[in-house]
């Protein structure tokens, strides 16, 4: 378990995420106590996205046994990207999308993913499965309190579904590294 912290604090970038704003900046800020419907949904996006890059990037890297898991799991979160994009997009949220909910407790530990790492040139299978396997239980995590103070309808729908997405990767990562690597 120390390696995979260790393998974290080395390449996890600091917990931060873009902020919305009406000319859309690109300047980065740490959460705050609270943010608004859309800025979470922002940052998930951003989140999703970057998952996305990720494991594209990985496929041709890892072990072909492993190839399978991580295309299906880039598919999967450009999935989320645009199932987050479209909920963003909707005239008819354009209300929920303003109101304020409280900081997730999770905050801190997603904004940590948000962003990719920074890996060395030959990562170990092992590592590259215990980074993506912390950062699918942090989403479902996060997914899961966002659907508890989100507003009611889509919006809290929608994370409800992200979290059971992302417990379903997690569950898919720890099954394919008990078999890689035969410690269960």
């Amino acid at each position: 378990m120390n390696r995979r912290l260790g393998f974290c604090q080395r390449f996890c970038t600091l917990p931060i995420v873009p902020t919305m704003s009406d000319q859309r900046e690109t300047r980065l800020q740490p959460f705050l106590s609270d943010m608004t419907v859309a800025e979470v949904i922002e940052t998930a996006m951003q989140f999703e996205l970057n998952a996305f890059r990720l494991y594209r990037g990985l496929a041709n890297g890892v072990r072909p046994e492993l190839r399978p898991l991580v295309e299906e799991l880039a598919a999967e979160e450009l999935e989320h990207h645009r199932l987050l994009s479209t909920l963003a997009e909707d005239p008819e949220l354009a209300a929920p999308l303003t109101e304020r909910i409280r900081k997730p407790t999770t905050a801190d530990q997603f904004g940590a993913f948000v962003n990719l790492p920074h890996l060395p040139p030959d990562p170990l299978d092992d590592d590259l499965l215990a980074y993506a396997q912390d950062r699918e239980r942090i989403a479902c995590e996060h997914y899961g309190h966002l659907a508890e103070v989100a507003p009611q309808g889509a919006v809290r729908a929608l994370f409800r579904f992200l979290s059971a997405e992302e417990r379903k990767h997690e569950e898919k990562l720890t099954t394919r590294w008990a078999t890689m690597f035969s410690i269960f």
